[in-house]
């Protein structure tokens, strides 16, 4: 059986799904909320029942093409010292041991022919990966499961991992283009956007590096209850002050607003600067990325453009000015030696 995860791309409301988790602990907390686009980038793979465990992941294309393996009994007390393991195969082996424990499944061999998806890069890979391994072990042993039920399987897992991640990353088990994700507590509910123009963005791959492990803990230290001024700025940027973000963005789509979109972009990476940076700053001072947003051509092309997931040198994404202005950019970031991604939010039918 063939199985595809697409990545997605967090437009508004990074970090506001895992900062709702501490509701419980502190009620003055709002719901977090985000906005999300599925991407036509993902993980492929081919699965089958198996006696033993068997995983294979392809990362990288052409000559930076690198394969992985993960070989091991079906059992608890293999998997258990790969859980904590820090690497792609740590979220595959968190879901394995609880497929084993709660459903008494065996193996299962899932071969990931192909990833086109970018790794650490603020676009959930390691999410799409957890799920491809829930989702896998659904088809094979006809478990029947609702998507809800993956999803909280798959989050549950990485959590296991050692992953502060949230609900959020794994909007891709939904099959909804671009999604308003409503954060409560541990619950999450999805909502469809409607918008009637197209607009056009680029990804791009800044070819840096970021520690989204690291950023998640920093962050994570502050809650549930924020004890200066600005901690009390950084629990108002994740809380209210992304529902106002939310609302704009929501508003501009709807009409199409490309300018408006983009420009409130560059302004969320102001305040996400202002406000957040400086809680995990090694990593989130993000170098590369403002090189990038400063550049004249980029500037003259789009219309702003913010960070990408956990943020730091990982990902950016610009709102381009037209379709040709995004091929243009397309061509430019190549030269300059980036990878780069035309992502673009398609027009209702």
């Amino acid at each position: 059986m063939e199985l595809f995860v697409p990545g997605r791309l967090c437009l508004f409301g990074e970090h506001s799904d895992w900062a709702s988790l501490y509701q419980q602990a502190n009620r003055s907390i709002p719901n977090g909320q985000a906005i999300v686009l599925l991407l036509q980038q993902g993980i492929h793979a081919t699965i089958k029942k198996s006696t033993k465990i068997h995983i294979t992941s392809t990362i990288g294309q052409d000559l930076n093409r690198l394969i992985y393996h993960l070989d091991c009994e079906a059992n608890l007390s293999s998997l258990e010292p790969l859980i904590t393991a820090s690497d792609l195969f740590s979220y595959a082996a968190s879901v394995c041991h609880y497929m084993i424990t709660h459903y008494d499944t065996g193996g299962i061999t899932i071969s990931n022919d192909e990833t086109t998806l970018p790794v650490k890069k603020g676009l959930a890979s390691s999410a799409s990966f957890s799920l491809l391994c829930v989702k896998a072990y659904n088809m094979v042993y006809n478990l029947n499961l609702s998507i809800e039920k993956q999803v909280s399987i798959a989050f549950h897992c990485e959590l296991l991992t050692g992953s502060h991640c949230g609900k959020m990353d794994f909007a891709s088990a939904y099959d909804y283009p671009l999604l308003l994700t409503t954060f409560k507590n541990e619950n999450v509910s999805f909502s469809k956007i409607k918008h009637s123009k197209p607009i056009y963005l680029v990804l791009v791959d800044l070819l840096g590096e970021k520690n989204t492990r690291v950023i998640l803990h920093d962050l994570n230290s502050v809650y549930p209850f924020p004890k200066n001024q600005k901690e009390k700025d950084l629990h108002y940027f994740l809380g209210k002050g992304n529902q106002l973000y939310i609302k704009k963005a929501i508003k501009y789509i709807k009409k199409g607003n490309a300018i408006a979109l983009g420009q409130l972009m560059s302004a969320h990476q102001k305040d996400f600067d202002k406000y957040v940076t400086p809680f995990s700053f090694e990593q989130l001072r993000s170098t590369k990325m403002h090189k990038l947003l400063a550049d004249p051509t980029i500037i003259n092309y789009t219309y702003g453009g913010k960070g990408v997931g956990s943020h730091g040198d990982g990902s950016v994404q610009l709102v381009a000015k037209s379709y040709d202005d995004q091929q243009y950019l397309l061509q430019y970031l190549v030269h300059l030696g980036y990878g780069c991604y035309e992502i673009t939010i398609k027009k209702d039918l």
